[in-house]
């Protein structure tokens, strides 16, 4: 090979080189990227799926109900989910027994009614006389609270601190108002009910004059109904049952962020958040009771309906059929009946799962949907 042919080898050479190490740093300069600020996000991949087929429950694909009898004698009188656990009250000829995640918690010789949890912590109503004297009060972590008062009920959880409503006689007329967190609130008014939460503050119906208003954060709404009731929270907006007309011919219909329900009925009651989604009872005739969830009515051959729960977005609820000689209750869940009870309390969403409590022939069981 002569001179000629190595020099242009040599420089063909030198020119890959030169190639190659151009390319490996404009790759290093590719992957090299100043640090994204706190306010840049990266999108989430999106689903492969359709938005309908997307999957939204956990529902097993074979749904059983299996029954726990409970060890006590006597009438379940009430149910409530108290810290995420169960807790009853049994009532026998021996007094009233409250059970709480299987175990004995109190007794007691007074009648029990309300059950609540106020910031994970036991709360029932006891009455105390069986006379026209008689009155109520609260046991709120095994301490009695209102008895100053003429009668204390409906204890209500609102940011975790107990409220109630208290009843006192003024000048020959009986006041309710509400205590919370130990102070006295809506004394202004001539009487207030349907005490709940809304934002850890107050919501509640107040009565002046022949006016009632939904009461929040010291703003009054619903004045230009003939009447309002049940106030809740749904999703950061208040809704509540309202009606027009004289007695005899009135009908009422829900008021939902400010905007009056298409729909109006005989009767309605309950208003709840289920799943971030208004639900409610209503009844065209006053005979038969339906569920209404996120504005459509729930359907099926049930003579009345009740205590809408959901879970994982499928919903659950109590139901009862009369039929010729008595009235029978069950569950249903994932469109899937339970059998058949004398009556039921519940349901409820406890450790994930569908759970209420049935009574056959005098026995009481828990019944927990797996």
């Amino acid at each position: 090979m002569d001179k000629r042919s190595c020099f242009i080898i040599d420089v063909l050479l030198v020119s890959v080189v030169l190639l190659l190490a151009g390319c490996i740093q404009g790759g290093e300069k590719q992957t090299t990227q100043p640090a994204k600020t706190a306010l840049e996000t990266t999108a989430a991949p999106e689903s492969t799926l359709p938005l309908s087929t997307v999957p939204l429950t956990t529902v097993p694909n074979e749904i059983s109900f299996i029954e726990e009898r409970i060890p006590y004698s006597g009438s379940v009188v009430n149910a409530a989910v108290v810290g995420g656990r169960l807790l009853y009250a049994v009532r026998n000829i021996n007094g009233t027994i409250l059970v709480y995640d299987g175990i004995e918690y109190a007794r007691e010789s007074r009648i029990v009614g309300i059950l609540a949890d106020i910031g994970g912590k036991i709360a029932y109503t006891v009455t105390l006389g069986m006379d026209e004297d008689s009155k109520s009060i609260i046991i709120y972590d095994g301490k009695e609270i209102g008895r100053e008062y003429s009668s204390s009920d409906y204890p209500t959880d609102i940011g975790g601190k107990l409220a109630y409503l208290a009843y006192q006689m003024e000048e020959g007329n009986m006041k309710s108002f509400i205590v919370y967190d130990g102070a006295e609130l809506g004394k202004e008014y001539d009487n207030v009910a349907s005490l709940s939460s809304a934002g850890g503050k107050p919501l509640f119906i107040a009565a002046k004059g022949d006016k009632k208003y939904v009461v929040y954060n010291g703003k009054e709404l619903g004045g230009e109904y003939a009447s309002v009731s049940s106030p809740v929270d749904v999703n950061g907006a208040l809704a509540y049952i309202a009606s027009r007309g004289d007695t005899d011919n009135r009908k009422m219909f829900v008021v939902y962020n400010g905007v009056e329900s298409d729909a109006s009925y005989y009767g309605a009651e309950s208003l709840s958040s289920v799943d971030g989604k208004l639900a409610y009872r209503a009844s065209s005739d006053g005979n038969r009771w339906f569920l209404v969830y996120d504005g459509k009515e729930i359907t099926g051959d049930y003579s009345y309906a009740k205590n809408l729960v959901g879970l994982n977005g499928v919903i659950a609820y109590a139901a009862g059929s009369s039929g010729n000689e008595k009235t029978t209750e069950y569950v249903i869940y994932a469109g899937k009946k339970s059998e058949d009870y004398d009556l039921v309390k519940g349901p409820f969403v406890i450790d994930g799962k569908i759970v209420f409590m049935g009574e056959k022939s005098g026995q009481w069981y828990i019944i927990r949907a797996g």
